[in-house]
This record gives structure tokens, sequence and C-alpha cells, in this order.
């Protein structure tokens, strides 16, 4: 629409990125290849980019559709301790993490100190006292093993920002792999693991553990290798503003995701289509092409309404910076995939809704104590591992697990396991019963765990509520 230039143009700029992959063209490429001035060659770029970002969502949906179909029922042992090899076989890995492309050095800060904020954030801001302004790029990406990549450009790794990019391309269903910077993964992504790569070696000879990047056939070695791609190509650009860096980021990930997909996919007869992972691993050899004399497309000019549609569509798709109070107000902004729903709420019984609600309150609270907070993390955690260790036991071998087996499996103290099953009882979470091979002699606490909720709620297992009825009970 409305391009002044010849048709064919546009098609050199299409075919080359597609043959030179993983090497980007670049606007002064374009303009030394056509022989035409560098705007217009920036503007052809443009266009580019802006067909990439139109037709990446279709990408999307046919994985998440292609995971959804090979992970269908899907389970991991929820024993960390466990390979996980064994159970995935030949299935793609599905890896998650972050990056900084391009970051602010001390010059560009006048020599000041970068590092005003924690984590990858610190080296993409300059220093307060020059604005605060973002001059990196800080990407996300989610890679599956021999198949797609997409990467998305984030103004932090919180909870808040990444969760909706997971929960959006990738099924619940799926074994997620990550480093040890997602911790609030536990209770979303069932399937999901960790590797640390900061794990200490037991060896007083060593500083670092030999099993860091890869313990248990737990790894995330797909996304750094994507992101070692992306950093390599992304060097012939030199550098990006972070505006424009989501029409860079989906121009990449639209033409690696094509060569795994081909383009007919994209098409409206064959978009919709299910597909499979088997024997789509040979990369672009077997990528196919749109046939575009074919299909007849029209040539549409641009009118006076349409006159500055390329503009307007660039603005739409720039990535929008946060302000520095924008950024502050998410660093004290409580992780919504730690708190129980408001509709989660709504449907649970009186008692076990105003518990609920007090454990909201627990951790909306900003002066509660670190090392509160610190054991209560540590419960909660512990709580999802046997409440899903629950789950496993009882698909798997058709018998209700008891407190002994769970006791001997977390290699985990009775008194502080029952402090969560207490929990669950007051509640109506668990029921128990009684063991029929049990000796009378024996005095041990022992029973079967029997699940009668779906889903685990967010409950406080160390913070008791200042009731005075209930201390004089414990005192009794």
């Amino acid at each position: 629409m409305g391009l002044k230039l010849p048709l064919y143009m546009f098609g050199v700029v299409f075919h080359e990125s597609f043959l030179q992959f993983p090497k980007v063209i670049t606007a002064t490429e374009i303009s030394k290849r056509l022989g035409i001035e560098y705007k217009s060659a920036l503007k052809l770029k443009r266009r580019f980019q802006l067909f990439c970002s139109d037709h990446l969502p279709k990408y999307k949906v046919l994985t998440y559709r292609a995971l959804e179909e090979e992970y269908k029922g899907f389970k991991l042992n929820p024993d960390t301790e466990t390979d996980v090899a064994p159970k995935m076989g030949l299935k793609p890995y599905v890896s998650a993490d972050a990056c900084v492309l391009y970051s602010a050095s001390q010059r560009a800060n006048k020599g000041r100190s970068r590092y005003r904020y924690g984590g990858l954030t610190s080296s993409i801001f300059l220093s307060p006292k020059l604005g605060g302004k973002q001059v990196g790029t800080l990407v996300h990406g989610i890679c599956i093993q021999n198949g797609p990549a997409f990467f998305e450009s984030v103004s932090d790794t919180k909870a808040n920002t990444i969760g909706p990019l997971l929960v959006e391309q990738i099924p619940y269903s799926v074994p997620l792999f990550t480093d040890s910077g997602y911790p609030w993964l536990y209770n979303i992504y069932k399937n999901h693991r960790s590797v640390n790569h900061s794990a200490k070696s037991s060896e007083a000879r060593y500083k670092l553990a030999r099993n860091r990047f890869c313990k248990l056939s737990v790894h995330n070695q797909v996304i750094e290798g994507s992101f070692r791609l992306l950093k390599s190509s992304f060097s012939s650009y030199c550098y990006i503003k972070p505006e424009y860096s989501k029409l860079y980021l989906d121009e990449f990930s639209f033409i690696k995701t094509s060569k795994f997909f081909g383009l007919d996919c994209i098409t409206e007869r064959c978009f919709g289509s299910q597909f499979s992972w088997e024997g789509r691993s040979t990369g672009a050899r077997e990528a196919t092409v749109v046939r575009i004399g074919q299909e007849k497309y029209p040539h549409r000019r641009s009118s006076k309404e349409t006159k500055k549609w390329l503009i307007q569509a660039i603005k739409d798709r720039k990535y929008q910076e946060p302000e520095r109070e924008e950024r502050l107000r998410r660093n004290k902004e409580q992780n919504k995939y730690d708190l129980n729903s408001a509709e989660a709420i709504s449907r649970s019984r009186k008692a076990l809704a105003g518990e609920m609600k007090r454990f909201n309150d627990f951790w909306s609270d900003s002066q509660k104590s670190k090392h509160k907070r610190k054991r209560e993390i540590k419960y909660e955690n512990l709580s999802f591992k046997i409440w899903n260790s629950i789950q496993y036991y009882k698909e798997s071998s058709e018998e209700n697990p008891t407190v002994q087996f769970i006791a001997d499996k977390f290699k985990l103290d009775k008194r502080t396991l029952m402090i969560i099953l207490r929990k669950w009882l007051k509640y109506g979470l668990i029921q128990k019963r009684k063991l029929f091979n049990k000796e009378s002699h024996d005095k041990r606490v022992d029973f079967s765990i029997v699940l009668k909720s779906d889903s685990l709620p967010h409950l406080l297992y160390t913070q008791l509520p200042k009731n005075k009825k209930i201390f004089r009970r414990m005192d009794q």
C-alpha cells in the first residue's frame, strides 16, 4: 500500500532476508544492493518488519497448538532429584530466559556507576542523575528445541511482566526449563524445572559446582544457544534504539520460526491445520514458500485517508519505555502470580476464603519483616511440592500416599509435615483415612492422605491469627 518503489524491491528484501538468515540485512546493505537512498531503504526495511509483526501471531497460535497436542496429559515426577531424560525421551525441550542486547556503559553515564537497579535492568538504564532514560534493550526469549523461537522486548524481568508472555505462548502441561530466576513458576507450571547456575561445589578445592549448567538432564541451553545466535546477528546493526527493538525482534522471530513451519502456514487456506513435531526438525531445507502469483494479491494504492498509515503503523508497534515513576511503582508492586485471585476467593467456602484473604493481606503489607517472608516462602514452596507429589502418586499407583511415605520422600520431620497437613485438614482440602494394617501398639502419626480439592490455594503456614481463643487452646 502506497509503495512508490517498484514492487520487486520488496521481494528482494524479503528473499534476501530469508537466504542470509541468521545474518540480518541492514538498511545500508539494501541501499547499496538496490541503488536507492538510505531513507528509502530504511522505509523498505520498516515495511518488511511490519509484515513480520503482522503475521507473527499466527505462528504463535500454531506453536501453542502443536505444544498442546505434543504434551497432552504429560507429567514429570514432582521429585526434583530424579532424572527427567527417561520421561522426556525425544520430546523437544522448551526453555525461557532473558538477556541484554545493548547495555549502558559507564562511559555513557559520564563515568557514573550504572548499577542503580538490581538484575539485568541495571545495565539498560542511565543513572538517575542523567534522567534514568533507557538506552539498552532487555530481551525475553522462549525457544523450542530445533523449532520456533519468540523474542520480546521487556522493561524488567519481574513476574508481572514475563508471566503474561509465558502463559500466552506455553500451555500449562508443557515441561518448561529455566534457570533459577523464575521461582514463582512452581505453582503455575507443574512440570517446571530449573537449574542453578551459581551452585556451589561440595569440594573445597572448587568454587562452583560441576553440574551448575546441567543437572539430572535439566538445562536451558536451548534458549542460551538462541541468544548466542541473536547477539551475533544483531552485531551487524551496531546499535538500535529501544523504541524500535520490538520491530527488529519480531523480524528475527518471524524468519526463524518460518524456517520450521514454512510460509504456507500463514495463508488463509492453510492456517488452522494441525501440526506435529515429527519430521519437522530438519530446518530450512524443507521449508516452503508463499506463492504470491497464484494467490493474486491485489496491489492497493494509498488515498488521502491512508496516506500516513506507515508512520502510524510503526508508531503503534514501537516499544513503550516506562517512565521512572512507573518503574519505581513496579518494583514495589506485589507479584500477582503469588496471590489468590478474586475469582478463587469467591468460589471458596467462607472459612477458606477468609484465610486466602489473610494471605493476600500478608504479602501486600510492605512492613512485614524479611525473615517472616522468607520462612513463609519456604513453607509455601514445600506445600506445593507435597501437593503435586500426592497427585502424581495417586495417578501413577492408584493408591493414596501415607504421611510416612511423604516424610521419607522429602526427608522431613513429621512435625514440619503436620504443620502443613493440619492446615489442609482444617479447611477441608484433604481427608485422612485410618490405616488398617497398622499395629495397635504403633503410636506414630500415620494415615492415608486423600485429596478433596482439585487445586491448592495460597495459604499461610507460619503466621497464626492473633486470636486469644486459639492461644488458650494451645496452652491447654
